[in-house]
């Protein structure tokens, strides 16, 4: 439908009302025209600043994350950190790579726009590009961060960015703050001995919609299981998944404090953990990762190291080997594998005194006994029962009633 407005041409008087009723009309014939050709009275959101928007969110969430979602072990991984976010968010990052010189020389490939002018303010989304004097910035780099916001004018601001690989904190994810105020490119930062300063600013560029990649996970792992390899070792294998270029393994056990890495990057399908304790449980989890980043949900087991050579005492000592009967003594036994009880004998005696975690009183008066966290170390304080040397033998047995060769140690009361 086509509405043609024509401009009045008649030339008579026309009264003060008139005209404005005559106006109004003409505005409103004029906004429906617009409307009906298609012209929007709203204005569209700046995909640019959505771009950036979600990039500064994405990053934001990453906060305390490890290193090991983004990098390979013992990379430097502040930009394969910012690439990683930029590319989740749906951001062009060809020619960047892990390096973080490699955004200071992708803005011709990606279509990045490099601001090093003393008028900008970032945006959230910009990559901040640091340098020092020997790599001066935008053509070299020596660290990247991701520009959550920046406070005040383009003439002076304050930043907060987050970024991989800084300091403090350079395994995880970190949020900082540059007080400022930052009035110029290159901005020297405080504290660093003018070794450090910002040099510019990437603002990203969409993908375009026919290029857009798509970064879909693989399936989750099939058939993980555990199967010992020596005395203190396991091997954790699964079956191969579709779409999965690498893996990732890792532990955890009651003392671990949460999952730790063992295997990282893995493309095989099978992992080595060293170092197990006998009768200690292990739990370990495994996820597939495609070629573009994308993890699958973890699968987690649970391994507890059977018993393979029977229970041993490796040392057995008191603190003092004489004093008075008034003293309290403490004696550390040692086994290989974890025991559940000791028992105490005297000078031959077929008396027996029985110990188990946290309960003594059978050995002495007022008598204690804690066991280590990795439970080989027993700790047993308390008094002695009477004045005279004597010969204490102790024998352990693990869960299953089987008995350790006895252990001895000498100690005289006075």
């Amino acid at each position: 439908m086509n509405i043609t407005i024509t401009k009045e041409t008649d030339t008579r008087p026309v009264a003060p009302a008139t005209r404005r009723v005559r106006t109004m009309v003409l505005a409103l014939a004029a906004l429906l025209a617009g409307s009906i050709a298609g012209l929007s009275v709203v204005p569209q959101a700046d995909a640019a600043t959505t771009l950036g928007n979600n990039i500064a969110t994405l990053a934001k969430a990453q906060i305390k994350t490890d290193y090991s979602t983004y990098a390979p072990a013992g990379a430097d991984w502040c930009a394969y950190f910012a690439k990683w976010v930029w590319q989740q968010s749906g951001a062009d990052v060809t020619g960047v790579n892990g390096y973080a010189n490699s955004f200071s020389a992708a803005p011709v490939a990606s279509g990045a726009t490099v601001h090093t002018e003393t008028n900008y303010l970032p945006q959230p989304g910009d990559v901040v590009v640091f340098g020092d004097p020997s790599y001066p910035t935008p053509a070299h780099a020596v660290h990247v961060g991701i520009v959550i916001s920046a406070t005040g004018t383009a003439s002076s601001y304050s930043l907060t960015y987050v970024d991989g690989n800084g300091y403090p904190g350079g395994d995880k994810v970190a949020s900082r703050t540059e007080p400022g105020p930052i009035t110029r490119l290159p901005y020297n930062i405080p504290g660093s001995g003018s070794k450090m300063y910002i040099g510019a600013y990437m603002t990203p560029k969409a993908v375009s919609a026919t290029t857009t990649p798509t970064c879909t996970p693989p399936g989750a792992v099939t058939g993980v299981k555990v199967t010992p390899t020596t005395a203190t070792s396991a091997t954790i294998t699964w079956n191969a998944v579709a779409g999965a270029a690498k893996y990732d393994v890792e532990y955890s056990t009651p003392i671990s404090n949460g999952w730790k890495p063992e295997c990282t990057g893995v493309t095989g399908t099978s992992c080595l953990s060293s170092g197990l304790v006998t009768d200690y449980l292990y739990q370990y989890r495994v996820r597939a990762i495609s070629a573009c980043g994308a993890a699958s949900a973890w699968v987690s087991v649970n391994y507890t190291k059977p018993v393979t050579t029977g229970i041993t005492i490796i040392s057995a000592t008191p603190d003092k080997t004489s004093g008075l009967s008034t003293d309290k003594y403490t004696y550390k036994i040692v086994t290989n594998v974890i025991a559940a009880k000791l028992v105490f004998t005297y000078n031959g005696n077929t008396n027996a005194y029985t110990v188990t975690p946290g309960n003594a009183t059978a050995l002495a008066t007022a008598a204690t006994a804690t066991r280590s966290a990795d439970g080989l170390t027993w700790t047993i304080t308390g008094d002695l029962l009477s004045a005279g040397s004597r010969t204490i033998s102790v024998v352990a047995y693990d869960a299953a009633g089987k008995a350790s060769a006895a252990k001895s140690m000498s100690i005289t009361v006075k």
